[in-house]
């Protein structure tokens, strides 16, 4: 009888310490009694990560670098879990958010209404159909009926979407990619390539640093979009070449696609903000 009285309470106390280690940490002094000093500094950071999370998307890095800072201090806060997984869903780095959205689950299921949507898009991005449609379904399942008719046909949309990307993934082909280099793949954000028929001429959009004015985009926080122009020159590609005015302006222009005869570049062209 005492063995198993010890096992129950073994039990019991295991238990007690996987509830605690799941409990949703504020910041609170009462939390930290042994770090005040660093407390009040963790806050100016979450006030600083806080304003660029709600100045857009675009400042998202800027808020991710600051609330990577505060979770070092806290990890087990819910709601600044979900903010770096909301970063990350915006960042180069989606399917990190998985991670921080389960444990923002584990903390605090019910902290905000689209945990679920947002999951779903994590697994989404990492291809893994089954836990993407499951998390879609539930986020359906919870929100109010206000939000249902506003986010049911997307969301919906997004379940299609999950099961055709299973389905073709079924036999995948295989594909060889070449990097065209450093000078077109940059470090800023390149796309929208278009080449025309004879492949004489490679063109995209690109946000880099050297675009017409050399200004930020105030929505997005980075280069206002450019179209670059590469010659192909005995089977090689020429550098990067910006033309500048009447193509390029102040603010965004970008690459759309060709004509059906091939002769004429369609695209995106804004004068002002």
């Amino acid at each position: 009888m005492a063995k198993y009285l010890a096992i129950s309470f073994l039990l019991f106390f295991s238990l007690l310490g996987f509830k605690v280690n799941s409990q949703n940490i504020e910041f609170e002094k009462e939390n930290f009694p042994d770090k005040k000093n660093e407390l009040k500094e963790i806050k100016t950071q979450i006030l600083e990560g806080d304003k660029y999370y709600d100045m857009g998307t675009g400042y998202y890095k800027n808020a991710l670098d600051v609330y990577k800072k505060v979770y070092a201090f806290n990890p087990s806060n819910a709601l600044l879990n979900y903010k770096i997984a909301k970063c990350y869903l915006n960042s180069y780095e989606k399917t990190k958010a998985i991670y921080h959205l389960n444990k923002t689950l584990k903390l605090d299921s019910n902290i905000i209404s689209d945990i679920y949507l947002l999951l779903g898009q994590a697994y989404q991005y990492k291809s893994e159909w089954d836990s993407a449609v499951t998390s879609y379904n539930r986020y359906l399942k919870k929100i109010s009926p206000l939000e249902l008719a506003a986010k049911k046909a997307e969301t919906e949309k997004r379940i299609e979407e999950c099961k055709y990307g299973k389905e073709i993934t079924k036999n995948p082909t295989k594909v060889f990619v070449d990097n065209l280099g450093n000078e077109i793949n940059s470090e800023y954000a390149d796309y929208g390539v278009v080449i025309n028929a004879d492949e004489s001429v490679l063109m995209f959009t690109s946000r880099r640093q050297t675009c017409t004015g050399g200004k930020i985009d105030p929505r997005l926080n980075v280069y206002y979009e450019d179209i670059f122009i590469c010659k192909n020159e005995n089977g090689k590609l020429s550098k990067p070449d910006n033309p500048g005015e009447p193509l390029n302006t102040m603010f965004n222009d970008a690459t759309v696609g060709l004509s059906v005869d091939g002769q004429k570049l369609l695209i995106y062209k804004i004068d002002n903000d």
